[in-house]
């Protein structure tokens, strides 16, 4: 079983300058996020991902709301179950090197569960249903603006 004792020096007083602990924080979230939409993508629930891994499924659920921090150890073991690179995980982080991957504080800010499940959803699509998908829902706000 995954020992989980990745948290150390991230809730407690660090040593941390202001500014570090919140570039911590924005890592910590913006990992949450992505392994949300990995896990969605994969096709994996948080009981199935957590005993793949050996951890529970609260911990999973810790892990996708920012609770926890991801530890380098088990973020090896969350990519190779989820079938991805750990790089997948820092997708869009760096705005740099961003692949238009959203980072969890885009898909959380102002959303509420029912809209960021949409999302998760949207991205889990090929490109051509995403195409589709969203043809739709353009058709169905013009309907909606025109009552």
């Amino acid at each position: 079983m995954l020992d989980v004792k990745d948290k150390a020096h991230v809730d407690g007083d660090d040593g941390a300058s202001p500014s570090a602990r919140s570039d911590q924080d924005a890592v910590r979230a913006h990992l949450a996020g992505r392994l949300r939409v990995l896990r969605h993508r994969a096709g994996l629930s948080q009981a199935r991902l957590a005993k793949s891994i050996g951890v529970t499924p609260s911990q999973i659920h810790f892990y996708e709301h920012g609770q926890n921090a991801i530890g380098a150890a088990t973020l090896f073991i969350l990519a190779r179950a989820l079938g991805c690179g750990i790089a997948d995980f820092y997708a869009g982080l760096d705005p740099m090197v961003d692949d238009g991957a959203p980072s969890a504080r885009s898909l959380d800010a102002g959303l509420d569960q029912g809209a960021t499940s949409l999302v998760v959803a949207y991205l889990s699509l090929s490109p051509e249903v995403q195409a589709g998908v969203l043809g739709l829902v353009d058709n169905l706000a013009r309907l909606s603006e025109r009552r």
